[in-house]
C-alpha cells in the first residue's frame, strides 16, 4: 500500500509550534521519527508514505515567517526521501494564505525538490479553498496538473462551540466538507480539472451529504447549477483517502460518491499509533480494493511504478 495521509513532526517544527503557542486537538503533540515511521510501515505493509503537515500548518502570523518554515522543512523532506531510498515522500508545506508566497514555494517545491504534490488546508483565516481568492494558486496547480492533498483545519468558530468532544473528533471531518462543497459551489472541478485533490477522511461527511447537495436546483434558484448529476459527477472527480474512515457506513457512502478507483489508503500516522492503524485496516480487509488503490497511487505518484 502507498499512505497519503502520514505527518512529519521534526524537532524544528514542533520548536516553531511552541515559540507560536500552539497545541495539539490531542492531549499532547506525538512523537515522530523516520525510524519509528518505517517501522510501523514494515509492520503494515505499507510501501511508501507522503508526508505532510498537519494542523496548524506552518502560518502563524506573519508571512515572512511562515515562507521561512515552509521552505526549511519543504527541504528537510530530502534526508528521508534519500535515507529511505524513496520509501518517504512529501506534500509540500505552502505558507498560505500569502498566495505570491505559496505560489513562489509550490514552484520550488515541485520544480526543484521534485516533491509529489501540495498539502492545502480546508480554510484558512476562516476562507475555504474553493474561494475566488486562492484561484491564482489552484491555476497554477492546475497548470502543472499538480496533486493536492486536502487536511482539515479546524475553523476558528468550531473553537467557540461548548462541545465535549474535542475537534478532532468531529469539527476536523465537518471541516474538510465545507471546504469541498465550497469547491462544488464555486465549480472548481470543471475550471481546475487538472487538479488532483485528495479529501482526508474520505471528505468527511461530503459522501453522505452528495444528495441533499444535489437536490439544491430543486429548492434554492440560486443553486440552480447544482443537480444531482452534476454533483454526483464532482464527487466523482475527487479522490478519498481512508484515515480514521473505514467503517461499513463510511464505506457505503463512499461506495455511491465515487468509483473504488478513486479511494487511497491513509494512516494518519503519527496521530493515529499502531493501534488504531491496526483497527483501520482490520476494518479495511472486507472494504478495501489494495489492487485498485495501489493502481490509482501509482498513477498519482509515476515514482512508485
Amino acid at each position: 500500500m502507498i499512505d497519503v495521509h502520514s505527518h512529519d513532526l521534526p524537532d524544528f517544527y514542533l520548536a516553531a509550534l511552541d515559540a507560536a503557542g500552539r497545541r495539539p486537538s490531542l492531549p499532547n503533540f506525538p512523537n515522530w521519527s523516520e525510524q519509528g515511521c518505517l517501522a510501523l510501515m514494515d509492520r503494515f505493509g505499507i510501501e511508501a508514505s507522503i508526508l505532510s503537515v498537519s494542523t496548524p500548518g506552518v502560518h502563524f502570523g506573519e508571512d515572512a515567517a511562515a515562507a521561512a518554515l515552509a521552505r526549511r522543512r519543504n527541504e528537510y523532506c530530502d534526508g528521508p526521501f534519500d535515507r529511505s531510498g524513496g520509501r518517504l515522500g512529501a506534500f509540500a508545506a505552502l505558507p498560505l494564505p500569502s498566495i505570491d508566497a505559496a505560489l513562489t514555494e509550490a514552484a520550488y517545491a515541485l520544480d526543484v525538490l521534485k516533491l509529489d504534490g501540495v498539502g492545502l488546508f480546508a480554510n484558512y483565516e476562516g476562507v475555504f479553498l474553493g474561494d475566488p481568492a486562492f484561484d491564482p494558486l489552484l491555476a497554477e496547480l492546475d497548470r502543472r496538473g499538480a496533486v493536492a492533498f486536502v487536511h482539515p483545519m479546524g475553523h476558528a468558530s468550531s473553537r467557540t462551540l461548548k462541545l465535549a468532544a474535542p475537534l478532532w473528533m468531529l469539527e476536523y471531518p465537518i471541516d474538510t466538507t465545507r471546504a469541498a462543497l465550497n469547491m462544488i459551489v464555486h465549480d472548481v472541478p470543471k475550471r481546475f480539472a487538472r487538479i488532483r485533490f485528495i479529501l482526508a477522511h474520505a471528505g468527511g461527511a461530503l459522501p453522505y451529504l452528495g444528495g441533499r447537495i444535489g437536490a439544491s436546483s430543486l429548492i434554492d434558484p440560486r443553486f440552480a447549477s447544482l443537480t444531482q448529476k452534476s454533483v454526483a459527477e464532482d464527487l466523482a472527480w475527487f479522490f478519498y483517502e481512508t484515515a480514521q474512515a473505514t467503517s461499513a457506513a463510511t464505506f457505503g457512502a463512499l461506495h455511491e460518491a465515487a468509483p473504488m478507483s478513486q479511494v487511497l489508503f491513509g494512516s494518519d500516522f503519527p496521530y493515529c499509533g499502531a493501534p488504531a492503524i491496526e483497527a483501520m485496516v482490520d476494518q479495511l480487509q472486507t472494504r478495501f480494493d489494495r489492487s485498485a488503490a495501489d493502481a490509482t497511487a501509482k498513477h498519482l505518484f509515476p515514482r512508485f511504478t
